[in-house]
């Protein structure tokens, strides 16, 4: 669930982290609040939507995850926006 993830990002920062593994990439993630609310989707939970013109989002059963932080494995923190404009072909259409 959303609010599991999001009890899970404070427990775990900074060390060890939070990850999401999208076709065979890591991505560390740090997310400061879950939403808790629908997105009218097909897309099963674990993958990332964009939700806005500038915000992705991980999808969960009860609603979604907005990371702050996104840090694919062996590069630099990325913002939301960001990454979004850096990783696109990650991104799922809804």
């Amino acid at each position: 669930s959303a609010k599991k993830i999001e009890n899970m990002g404070r427990a775990y920062y900074p060390w060890p982290g939070l990850f999401l593994i999208i076709d065979t990439m890591r991505i560390k993630i740090e997310l400061p609040e879950a939403h808790m609310q629908r997105l009218k989707t097909e897309l099963k939970s674990g993958s990332l939507v964009q939700i806005d013109s500038n915000t992705c989002a991980i999808l969960c059963d009860d609603g979604y995850v907005v990371p702050s932080i996104f840090q694919p494995e062996g590069k630099k923190r990325l913002s939301n926006s960001d990454f979004l404009s850096g990783y696109r072909h990650l991104i799922k259409k809804q």
